[in-house]
């Protein structure tokens, strides 16, 4: 298994799917952080479990991915799940209405254009998922394990 990009919630959130691992966000999660920006939404990574994770996750892989290599950041953060939600819904609208932009993002990050389909079926999956945790009024961050 590679690595994943999934959301944790503070507490267990009633009846919440989990139908994908995160396995094709993760390879994109720095292009979609563009298109965020460009629309004024939240960054995906913006989202992340620690303050300075980028950082450590940097760090992490530079060390050849040993976590007891790299000192890891000091306190978890949460953020409001209607907020990502409003980042997650926003993307995948804009990469199906921007099939062109979707097809290079797919070519970039996995050599193949129908990957776009596993980004799309992971941005819908994590929607959903953040909107449950929004009806429950259970916040989130989004976590990469190492």
């Amino acid at each position: 298994m590679g690595l994943m990009l999934y959301p944790e919630f503070q507490k267990e959130v009633p009846g919440l799917k989990e139908n994908s691992t995160g396995e094709f966000l993760i390879r994109v999660v720095e292009l979609l952080d563009e298109i965020a920006e460009e629309l004024s939404l939240t960054p995906l990574g913006s989202f992340d479990r620690y303050s300075g994770y980028t950082d450590y996750a940097e760090e992490l892989a530079l060390s050849g991915g040993n976590p007891d290599d790299v000192e890891p950041p000091d306190f978890e953060r949460w953020f409001v799940a209607s907020e990502g939600v409003e980042t997650v819904e926003g993307l995948r609208t804009y990469l199906i209405e921007h099939k062109e932009r979707a097809a290079t993002i797919a070519r970039r990050a996995f050599a193949d254009e129908e990957a776009i389909e596993g980004v799309l079926y992971e941005l819908e999956d994590l929607a959903q998922q953040l909107q449950a945790a929004a009806e429950h009024q259970i916040k989130f961050h989004l976590t990469v394990p190492w």
